[in-house]
Formats: structure tokens, sequence, C-alpha cells
């Protein structure tokens, strides 16, 4: 469910391979336009849907179909621009509060929606709130790399309120 860029990135500069080297790629292979997203629409770009799970980074540092890229792209596509690799999903909230955005355990639509668990935690999108029920659509909830949206006890996440 998490991005592993961190372990990645410790051991390409082991291996002599730095950071800006996949940010280039990345760079010159991606051009998009933000555009406002649809609560029921997988819009991540197809150069990176249709490639194999975590064979390429992201504009923003993250593997390719895992739920942060997925979550960076949504933010993205809604006008707000994360910083390159915060890490895992579950340092997200903590990232969140120290640059001063607002955490908390009220969902709202847009909100990212969070939680620490093994493995790195996980990161999704609201796209509705139902009393004590949230709709997050997410990549890599079935740890397949996949789309998904799915209704979730809204107590099982924090929400980060980015936007």
């Amino acid at each position: 469910m998490a991005s592993t860029t961190f372990f990645t990135r410790r051991a390409n500069r082991r291996r002599g391979i730095g950071v800006g080297a996949a940010t280039l790629i990345t760079a010159a292979t991606m051009a998009f336009t933000a555009t406002p997203a649809l609560a029921d629409t997988d819009d991540y770009p197809s150069s990176w849907r249709d490639a194999p799970m975590d064979s390429q980074f992201d504009d923003w540092g993250y593997y390719n179909r895992e739920c942060t890229s997925w979550a960076a792209w949504r933010l993205h596509t809604r006008g707000f621009e994360m910083p390159y690799a915060v890490g895992n999903a579950d340092g997200w909230d903590d990232w969140a509060r120290t640059a001063g955005y607002t955490v908390d355990s009220n969902p709202t639509v847009g909100a990212v929606a969070q939680h620490d668990s093994q493995g790195g935690g996980h990161v999704a999108m609201v796209t509705a709130v139902n009393g004590s029920t949230v709709t997050i659509s997410e990549y890599n909830g079935d740890y397949n790399g996949n789309y998904g949206e799915r209704d979730v006890a809204a107590s099982d996440f924090v929400y980060l309120h980015l936007i």
C-alpha cells in the first residue's frame, strides 16, 4: 500500500544512481494538465497506470500504482502540489501537521484519508462522506496496484485537509 521510495533511493545512492536521474526521466516523459477529477473516475495517467507496478517514479518521487502516487496525483488535479517524496503513507499525517495543515478525525470530500499500518501505512482520497462511513478512492488497496473505491468506517482513518 505504501511507497518504498526512500528504500529505493538509498539503494540507488549506494549504486551511484542519483535521485535526480529518476526525476529527469520522469520530467522528460511526463507532461500533464491538471483538470478537476471526478469522484468515480480512475484518471491516473495511463503511462503510470499501464506500466508494471513499481516500475517507474511519478512526478512526486513515488512508485507508480502505489497509494501515495495516486493521492499525490489526485491532489495535483485539484491544484495542490505535494512536496517531492514526503515519504511512506504512514508519515503523511506527521508531515501535514509539521507543515501547518489540519489533521483530524473529521472526514470531508477531497481530504486525504490516512492510517498507519505495518508496511508503511495507506493513503486514499475521500470522495463521499455518509455519516460514520466514507467512500475512498485509492490505488493498491488490493496490494496489487489496482484502482478501487470502497466504503470504510470513518474512524479507520485520520484526515489531512490539504485543499
